[in-house]
């Protein structure tokens, strides 16, 4: 099986890292991805009970820990199944301390020949990528906590 460590390096490499820098990714530059892919440098947790949102939704919930190259490369693994679309590809998770073992990942995209297509079909191309700093995470912005 493939190792996550061991896909897209030499995009990686690639990937810029000062703000007002740009890439395009694109399936020219994000090659096809294996069907099955596996890691032991993404730890996912789930939450066993969710996240209510007073009495009315219970949403899941999942916390994900990696190091900056790890979470790059499942980045990258997920471009590249949207870019090659119409496919699975499964992400097994060998952390010792993961509790979500996979994640399948599906991009689907609506044939435009089909005779039952209904609205606007899109294909996505390219996205381009701009690194950025952090603003905020769950309502935290420098320490200082929004609720």
């Amino acid at each position: 099986m493939v190792q996550l460590e061991e896909l897209y390096e030499e995009l990686l490499g690639r990937l810029p890292t000062e703000p007002e820098t740009n890439l395009t990714l694109s399936a020219a530059n994000c090659a096809r991805p294996p069907d099955e892919v596996e890691t032991q440098n993404l730890k996912v947790l789930a939450w066993r009970l969710g996240h209510d949102y007073g009495d009315c939704a219970r949403y899941d919930v999942v916390e994900f820990f990696a190091d900056t190259a790890s979470y790059q490369r499942f980045g990258l693994l997920l471009f590249a199944s949207v870019f090659h679309p119409n496919r699975q590809v499964t992400l097994h998770l060998r952390h010792a301390e993961a509790t979500v073992k996979k994640i399948r990942i599906e991009c689907g995209i609506a044939d435009a020949a089909s005779p039952h297509l209904s609205g606007l079909a899109t294909v996505p191309v390219a996205y381009g990528y701009s690194p950025s700093p952090i603003g905020h995470i769950h309502g935290v912005v420098a320490g200082k906590s929004f609720w």
